[in-house]
């Protein structure tokens, strides 16, 4: 592979988990998995608002107790064994290395699938509330 296929490509695709649970709890359940492309050139606020979005839809097309999300952070592993008590907070300053190091992890293994970076957010049931 050249050192050109090993660059972190700039259209990335986000594999965005939407977890019904807390991040430092264990969350078995999934509401849902959707996928969005993103640049890296447009930062962490339009990658944030990409993924909002998605959740926002996910949310409201979902069939059953409705939900909520309280934690407005996403989250991603910082490999890929890890547990998710070591889930990393996505932040401005850490965004384009974590995408970077996911890259990374992803060559490292032997797949003919695409690369997608896996990002978590969190929700909960309404009736948690009250």
């Amino acid at each position: 592979m050249s050192a050109a296929d090993r660059s972190l490509p700039e259209e990335v695709t986000a594999a965005l988990t939407v977890k019904i649970g807390e991040v430092s709890r264990t969350s078995r359940k999934q509401l849902a998995l959707v996928t969005f492309s993103f640049l890296l050139s447009e930062g962490f606020d339009v990658f944030c608002a990409k993924a909002s979005s998605c959740t926002d839809r996910e949310l409201q097309n979902f069939r059953g107790e409705p939900h909520i999300r309280q934690d407005p952070a996403l989250y991603m592993r910082p490999g890929a064994h890890s547990k998710q008590s070591e889930l990393v907070e996505l932040t401005d300053g850490n965004f384009e290395s974590r995408v970077a190091r996911s890259y990374c992890n992803y060559l490292k293994r032997r797949t003919d699938e695409p690369f997608h970076c896996e990002v978590y957010v969190y929700v909960k049931k309404i009736s948690a509330f009250w």
